[in-house]
């Protein structure tokens, strides 16, 4: 059985926080906010682009409101 550290973990965690902000697939991202929910002893299921665990989950959309399309 491997034995993980607590740096381990904590790189890992940010690998899976990092592929989801860059994901633009959203099962992908739904399994890797399990994963991470596992790691952090999150036992929920909930949605993960609403799921609290610290910070913004992005789709990997951008939106751009521009008002000057009226000029």
């Amino acid at each position: 059985m491997v034995q993980w550290s607590n740096n381990d973990l904590a790189v890992i965690e940010e690998a899976l926080k990092e592929a989801m902000a860059n994901q633009a697939d959203y099962q992908a991202v739904l399994a890797y906010q399990e994963v991470l929910q596992k790691l952090q002893g999150n036992p929920g299921t909930g949605d993960a682009l609403t799921a609290n665990v610290g910070e913004p989950v992005q789709d990997g959309f951008r939106y751009d409101y521009d008002d000057s399309s009226n000029v």
